[in-house]
């Protein structure tokens, strides 16, 4: 298949993703989820790969608002094992995992009532703010407060 591309941009790609324009040749046309890429005004249509607004026969694997649908058994046909897509896909596929794998918990989960006041305060810090609570109580234990 002969692709066109901006050679400018597909370096920058690579810069950015690790990915080259050129390996579109290698993708699989047959099975490929293709949709309109409708997040900008282009002024051109572009497909892309598994995003929201189908183009072919297959179901988006997302709603419109972007969450996940339940997946089928067709879905699952046409799913590849990792181990089998090409070797620098997953190299950046796992360069981009955020959480390793899980370790035995450190933390008991547990309920507590909490003064609404003290609760307020610590959701306004943002995520994470249970973890904070958790460093405010260590440190209160620590100094013998507790």
């Amino acid at each position: 298949m002969n692709i066109i591309f901006d050679p400018m941009k597909s370096r920058r790609n690579i810069a950015l993703r690790g990915l080259s324009f050129e390996r579109a040749a290698e993708m699989d046309f047959e099975t490929a989820l293709i949709v309109a890429d409708n997040r900008h005004d282009y002024g051109e249509e572009r497909p892309m790969q598994e995003r929201h607004y189908v183009m072919t026969k297959r179901s988006s694997m997302t709603d419109k608002d972007g969450e996940v649908r339940e997946l089928t058994v067709e879905d699952f046909q046409h799913a590849k094992r990792f181990e089998n897509l090409p070797k620098d896909l997953q190299n950046t596929l796992q360069a981009v995992r955020k959480r390793g794998p899980q370790r035995a918990p450190t933390k008991e989960m547990v309920t507590i009532r909490l003064s609404k006041d003290v609760v307020e305060h610590f959701r306004a810090t943002g995520p994470g703010w249970q973890s904070r609570v958790d460093e405010v109580l260590k440190k209160a234990v620590e100094a013998g407060a507790a």
